[in-house]
């Protein structure tokens, strides 16, 4: 981000509410906090939601039913390399349309070739020491300038469809919203626009779900799509793979005065940091079976589940209820097998999207493409991961959300002979 873009971020004290604080003086379209929050909103919230995850659905289907697999068993050796490049490059063209990918075939591949180099990035080592994660920041943004040059100059106001808001350059309506906003922007050149949606398409297209759909084992799950998010087995797999898998740390900061906790100070306008990891592994929180039967370092396909016939179960340790007040767990979903997903009483330890007003914008759509892209995989595919697969992850990316395999994943594969409800590719 150029350093004239950096001053408009640093300069923004008016706050994430609609009506901004009393004591600010930044004009209102340098609100760039308020105003870039508010547009992912709309879009991951609202009624861009749908017709993205629509479209999302329609690219993976296609890219699944091309994939060259049939239905003898093939070797493959890596499991994790198929996920990636496959619903990586349905998202983003469902992001930002057919034109990027069209430019920037590969973008997908690149998009993770830059992950790779995530760590050196955020701890501000010199280019001459990480020559390679720089080179590919560099490639990409060029990409995406290149993209918003040619969407601009072959925009057609006729082209927008009139029930998704979508276009064929820039795809869904929040990118070519974004170009009306940052336009009006005092520092923000093509470069740093760039360098904004470059971080929207690595958080939303690549990071937190595409790992987190990697981790997630759900073997009894059917796949049907008006009632998956209802199914309280599945949900739970969904919520034990983020409780298990990701590795984050939740940034605030003090914006007005100092603030205390307990006897610590925060000074103002410091950053404050706060990990996931040692809530989600808190042994005196979570339920960790009979006799310890579940340990909170593996995965436990029940641990989010009441059963009716057992006291005991449930995602917190009775005794931790008793001792923190905290009322009974309420059921949120539907019944499934006598059993019921719950998070209640889990604010403050189930916190893989942060928590409060400045949660993750994203997490209602991550949610709905976690549980899609594994009801399309074990409906679609007979997938077997060698016995001898190391399964743990890269501790390389720890502190960055969802965490990746240290190493390869060799399986085997082979796709279903059973119909599907999609059996044909499907059309725009």
């Amino acid at each position: 981000m150029p350093k004239t873009a950096l001053k408009l971020y640093t300069a923004d004290d008016s706050g994430c509410h609609h009506e901004p604080h009393p004591l600010s003086h930044v004009k209102p379209e340098n609100r760039v906090d308020y105003i870039t929050r508010q547009s992912l909103n709309r879009f991951l919230n609202g009624p861009g939601l749908m017709p993205f995850f629509d479209r999302f659905t329609k690219n993976l289907i296609n890219r699944l039913l091309d994939l060259d697999v049939n239905s003898e068993w093939r070797e493959m050796p890596d499991l994790w390399g198929l996920f990636k490049k496959q619903i990586t490059s349905a998202a983003v063209e469902a992001l930002c349309g057919p034109t990027l990918m069209s430019l920037t075939p590969n973008m997908a591949e690149n998009l993770w070739a830059y992950d790779e180099g995530i760590p050196n990035l955020v701890k501000g080592v010199p280019r001459w020491w990480a020559p390679k994660s720089y080179a590919r920041r560099d490639r990409l943004l060029k990409s995406i300038k290149d993209w918003h040059a040619f969407a601009k100059s072959h925009f057609d106001q006729t082209k927008i469809d009139s029930d998704e808001h979508w276009d064929p350059y820039f795809g869904s309506e929040f990118f070519r919203s974004r170009q009306d906003f940052f336009a009006k922007m005092d520092g923000m050149s093509d470069d740093a626009v760039a360098a904004s949606d470059l971080g929207v398409m690595w958080a939303y297209a690549v990071k937190q779900k595409t790992l987190s759909l990697f981790w997630t084992q759900a073997s009894d799950a059917r796949f049907d799509i008006d009632r998956l998010c209802q199914q309280a087995r599945f949900l739970s797999c969904y919520a034990e793979v983020l409780r298990l898998r990701i590795d984050g740390f939740i940034m605030r900061s003090p914006e007005r005065q100092d603030m205390m906790i307990n006897n610590w100070v925060f000074p103002r306008n410091e950053i404050v940091l706060v990990a996931t990891t040692p809530e989600h592994m808190n042994d005196e929180t979570w339920n960790t079976g009979h006799a310890n039967s579940h340990p909170l370092k593996r995965f436990w396909a029940d641990r989010f589940l009441i059963f009716s016939n057992d006291i005991n179960s449930g995602p917190l340790k009775k005794s931790f209820i008793s001792q923190s007040n905290q009322p009974l767990q309420k059921v949120r979903s539907a019944e499934s097998d006598s059993a019921k997903f719950s998070l209640d009483g889990l604010a403050g330890s189930w916190i893989p999207y942060g928590g409060g007003f400045r949660s993750c914008p994203g997490q209602n759509f991550a949610k709905r493409e976690i549980l899609l892209v594994v009801a399309l995989m074990i409906t679609m595919f007979d997938i077997k991961i060698d016995t001898r697969a190391d399964l743990e992850t890269d501790q390389r990316s720890s502190g960055l959300g969802a965490q990746r395999p240290r190493h390869q994943v060799p399986c085997r594969i082979k796709r279903r002979v059973a119909p599907y409800s999609f059996g044909v590719k499907v059309e725009e």
